[in-house]
């Protein structure tokens, strides 16, 4: 397996981050695609700050451009729905914060790690207080963040000789697949009441 490139763009941190963000990031584009309409292209899409981080970790050049873009859409978002009324806006503030701790932690650090943790746990104490089922088998939303976050870590950790292209890749399917649950999670929030 070939070791990947860039030195510490593959720090544990980072990517720890990255997958703890990676698994609630789809609570935004489903809030958005329903206020706002599926067709709906100037929104810009804010979770391209986890992407970015992302393909950094793989070895690619971070788009400064790109950064300051999801800096200044997150920072506009969480200021509109921070009291906001909207059904879902709690989970999409919570979420933002999640992809700005990604963002605002330089790769090759951990300081991202407990901000994108707390923030995704936030998502699912918020999800707590709706009336969505928590995911089968957990007690509750927050008991079924933390056991993903458990995973992610497990994972990470059984890395012993560094992180290897193929074990970023299996990082970011995982988060990927968990983050399914809280995208469809937030379908049924969003699901007109009759």
């Amino acid at each position: 397996m070939e070791l990947v490139d860039g030195g510490s763009s593959a720090h544990p941190g980072s990517a720890l981050s990255a997958a703890i963000a990676n698994r609630v990031a789809s609570v935004i584009t489903i809030f958005f695609g329903r206020m706002y309409g599926l067709g709906n292209t100037d929104k810009f899409d804010i979770t391209q700050g986890v992407e970015s981080r992302w393909r950094e970790l793989a070895g690619f050049p971070q788009s400064e451009k790109l950064i300051r873009q999801v800096r200044s859409h997150a920072l506009k978002w969480r200021e509109r729905l921070v009291d906001a009324d909207s059904v879902g806006a709690p989970m999409v503030v919570s979420t933002i914060d999640a992809v700005r701790a990604v963002i605002d932690t330089p790769a090759g650090q951990d300081g991202g790690v407990a901000p994108a943790s707390a923030a995704a746990l936030q998502v699912a104490l918020h999800f707590d207080r709706t009336t969505v089922a928590a995911p089968e088998g957990s007690s509750s939303w927050a008991a079924y963040e933390l056991k993903g976050q458990a995973s992610l870590f497990d994972m990470v950790a059984s890395y012993d000789e560094g992180f290897t292209q193929s074990g970023l890749h299996d990082l970011r399917n995982e988060s990927g697949a968990q983050s399914l649950v809280y995208r469809s999670a937030m379908k049924a929030l969003l699901q007109p009441r009759r």
